[in-house]
């Protein structure tokens, strides 16, 4: 089925061993030589891109677990309620997930809960009164994608999947967020698997082109805000751009083949 869709769009039939080149931000959990621990506890996590953007957390309370979990026979991160890592990079390295900028982001994981709001990436405080992104899922198992402004009730995008969307098996999610884009149904773009786009944005409002609340986050979208990922992440991938439509197919069929999904 892959290798016949690959066909029709002119891609090579043979899975890539590695995802498509030019990556801002690279997070591969099966690579454990980029993972630093205490015990089982990550203190830090390095990304494979040219530059070796680190995520850390001093906090053994707020530390995501690695080596006790895999998927497909490779490590993957287990984090619970209040777990983050967050980007030692100033702010504004990560301004281009939340301004006009266009970006494409792949991400392979898995959650446990079912029923709570979890975040998985933000570089926002949690308020709809800051600047900044957040990706996750809302409650009952669906997807959401949101830029705020620093605007309450107005922010730039605002999509989110029906219910159920997520599942709780391991997947991989990919996101195509264009959020100067005039129509708003083109401002996000959410994919499960390689499933049709989910496109619910309703909002045109203009991004903000401040810094956003704070640098990139995996994981609960401030220390103790108690809505972190619940389950695991096994792989995060973030262009600075918007990939074509041959590049996305390599990348998905690159997830699925090296988490067996």
């Amino acid at each position: 089925m892959l290798n016949n869709v690959a066909a029709l769009m002119g891609v090579a039939s043979t899975v890539p061993a590695s995802p498509v080149s030019g990556y801002t931000l690279w997070l591969d959990a099966a690579d454990t030589a980029t993972i630093s621990l205490s015990g089982s506890n990550v203190t830090q996590w390095t990304d494979k891109s040219a530059s070796a953007y680190t995520f850390t957390q001093a906090t053994s309370a707020n530390q995501p677990v690695s080596g006790t979990a895999t998927q497909n026979g490779k490590n993957v991160m287990v984090y619970a309620t209040n777990d983050s890592l967050l980007s030692t990079a100033a702010s504004s390295v990560w301004k281009f997930l939340s301004d006009a900028s266009v970006y494409t982001l792949f991400m392979a994981c898995k959650t446990t809960d079912a029923v709570n709001q979890q975040i998985a990436l933000s570089t926002y405080s949690g308020s709809g009164n800051s600047v900044g992104v957040s990706f996750g899922s809302e409650t009952t198992n669906n997807i959401n994608h949101s830029i705020l402004r620093a605007v309450s009730g107005s922010p730039a995008i605002q999509n989110n999947s029906a219910n159920n969307a997520l599942g709780t098996a391991f997947t991989y999610l990919t996101l195509l967020s264009d959020a100067n884009n005039g129509t708003a149904a083109n401002r996000s773009d959410i994919r499960v698997k390689q499933g049709s786009g989910i496109k619910n944005n309703t909002y045109t409002f203009s991004p903000s082109s401040s810094n956003p609340y704070q640098s990139l986050r995996v994981g609960d979208y401030i220390q103790n805000g108690a809505v972190g990922w619940i389950g695991q992440i096994g792989e995060i991938l973030i262009y600075n751009s918007t990939l074509s439509a041959g590049d996305v197919l390599l990348n998905q069929q690159y997830l699925a083949a090296k988490w067996g999904v």
